[in-house]
């Protein structure tokens, strides 16, 4: 192990050891998939679609996602040696959204480290153990051109979030269903690459 000093930063770098949970660096990771609990888009041109949005785009979006994004992706994108696909158990996570607060104008809306954490711990998994990774959308925003969404990777008997990564999305296809979902893959791509880059790479 090889430790650098800094003194003016009053701090230490040990290269060759990790600060990160043990089980981050498990080979296999079950995927839970996309969380729409709670979603906000800021689209004007949506405003009275809320409930159509909810009840028949959230499904698409998790289709789009699986068509684009299967199972080899998902274990190049984490580098695991298997990815246990069990993102049925939250499919119908968009059935908690309030489709009258939905869709908005504009704003400022974040979800908060302590709503996170109680998320995970309200999930009904069949799991008892291992690492679990869930994808938990926060907004969409039309001008920005962009969906905001959390990487969550959490000890699935604890619950405990081991790491936490929030990664943004830009759109590069045309469609209501594709324009979002192109943002929401390429910010779980955005997750992926945070994850082997500052998880992965401190265990080698």
């Amino acid at each position: 192990m090889i430790c650098i000093f800094s003194i003016l930063a009053s701090s230490s770098v040990c290269l060759g050891q990790s600060n990160f949970d043990r089980s981050l660096n498990n080979p296999i990771i079950y995927w839970y998939g996309l969380d729409f609990s709670k979603l906000v888009i800021y689209d004007f041109t949506k405003l009275s679609d809320g409930e159509e949005i909810k009840e028949e785009v959230c499904p698409q979006w998790i289709g789009y996602f699986k068509k684009h994004v299967d199972n080899k992706k998902l274990r190049k994108l984490f580098d695991k040696e298997a990815v246990v696909d069990v993102s049925s158990q939250l499919s119908s996570s968009y059935d908690q959204i309030d489709h009258e607060n939905f869709v908005r104008i504009d704003g400022d809306y974040k979800i908060t480290d302590d709503q996170l954490k109680e998320l995970v711990k309200s999930y009904e998994l069949n799991e008892t153990d291992g690492l679990g990774l869930v994808v938990v959308l926060e907004s969409m925003r039309k001008l920005d051109r962009e969906v905001s969404e959390y990487g969550l990777f959490f000890d699935i008997k604890s619950r405990e979030i081991l790491f936490k990564v929030q990664e943004s999305g830009r759109w590069d296809s045309y469609g209501f269903v594709a324009l979002y979902g192109s943002a929401i893959n390429e910010g779980v791509s955005r997750i992926g690459d945070r994850y082997r880059r500052d998880v992965l790479k401190t265990f080698k």
